[in-house]
C-alpha cells in the first residue's frame, strides 16, 4: 500500500499557500504546507480610453507572464473588479465616464491589496499629489518606456 500526494493551493492575493496533502487510502497521514510568492500568472487590469495603450502594455506584461485585461471605462472596470480582484491596475486618468483619480478611493476601499499604477498624459503636481494622497502606488507618465513597466513590475514583485 503507497502514499498518494495530493497538492493543494489556496489564493491569498500575492501569496499563495501550498499543502501537500498525504494520503494512504482513505486517511490523512499528514500536511506539509508552505507559502509561495506568487508573481507569475498575477491578474492585471487596464483601465484606459486609448486602445492603442491598452494593446501596447497588455504586450509588456504577457512577456512577464502576466494576465492583463482591459477596459476602457471606469463603470467596466467596476464590473471588471467584482469578477476577479486583480493584483495590480493600471489607470488612466482622463476616462469617458470620469476621471481615474476619483476612483483610486473606490478602489482601494473595495479591493485594498490591489495596487495602483496611475498612467497619464496629463502629468501634474497636482495630480500626483492627489492621486498619492487617494492611495495610489506610483504614477507615470505617457509615454511610458517598456524599461519603466518591468522596473515598475519588479518592484510590486
Amino acid at each position: 500500500m503507497g502514499y498518494q500526494q495530493i497538492p493543494v493551493y489556496q489564493n491569498y492575493g500575492r501569496l499563495i499557500v501550498a499543502n501537500l496533502v498525504i494520503m494512504s487510502s482513505d486517511k490523512l497521514i499528514g500536511v506539509e504546507g508552505y507559502l509561495c510568492k506568487k508573481v507569475k500568472g498575477l491578474k492585471v487590469l487596464i483601465v484606459d480610453d486609448e486602445i492603442d495603450i491598452c494593446f501596447l502594455l497588455s504586450g509588456m506584461l504577457r512577456q512577464r507572464d502576466l494576465r492583463p485585461s482591459y477596459v476602457n471605462t471606469i463603470s467596466d472596470a467596476q464590473i471588471a473588479l467584482r469578477e476577479e480582484a486583480p493584483s495590480l491596475l493600471f489607470l488612466d486618468n482622463h476616462l469617458p465616464d470620469g476621471f481615474g483619480l476619483d476612483f483610486i478611493r473606490y478602489v482601494k476601499s473595495q479591493y485594498p491589496e490591489t495596487r495602483i499604477i496611475m498612467i497619464t498624459a496629463h502629468d501634474s503636481p497636482e495630480d500626483r499629489r492627489k492621486a498619492a494622497n487617494e492611495g495610489a502606488d506610483y504614477f507615470l507618465s505617457k509615454p511610458f518606456t517598456r524599461n519603466q513597466i518591468n522596473s515598475l513590475i519588479d518592484n510590486l514583485s
